[in-house]
Formats: structure tokens, sequence, C-alpha cells
């Protein structure tokens, strides 16, 4: 059995992260009823977007 643990709901500044990559919320807009994120990797300052379900599948929220 698998136990899903709740995770903190994202917002705009809040932390994530994935192996040893640190990455930050900068948006999360409504595409046509579909909520998407963009983020932007804390190192190199490249930005990304992506669907937040797929986001909060690959990456962990940081602790404030």
């Amino acid at each position: 059995m698998t136990i899903k643990v709740k995770q903190p709901k994202p917002k705009i500044g809040s932390r994530y992260a994935t192996g040893n990559k640190e990455f930050v919320i900068t948006g999360l807009p409504d595409m046509n009823n579909d909520k998407w994120v963009e983020y932007t990797d804390k190192d190199s300052k490249r930005d990304y977007y992506c669907r937040l379900e797929a986001f909060l599948e690959r990456f962990q929220p940081i602790p404030d």
C-alpha cells in the first residue's frame, strides 16, 4: 500500500529541489483551465515551465 503525503500548496517564492538542484517558483499561471508552474534554477538563473502536476511529481519542497 502506498501512502501519499500531502505537500504544501506551491506559491510564488517557494523553493523546491531534486538531487543537488534547487529551484524557485516564479509564477503559477492557469492556461486553458490547466495549472502550470514557472520556475528558475537558483544557480544558473535559467527559467523553466511545466504543468504543475508534473512539477510536483519531480520536485520536493524545501521547508522555509
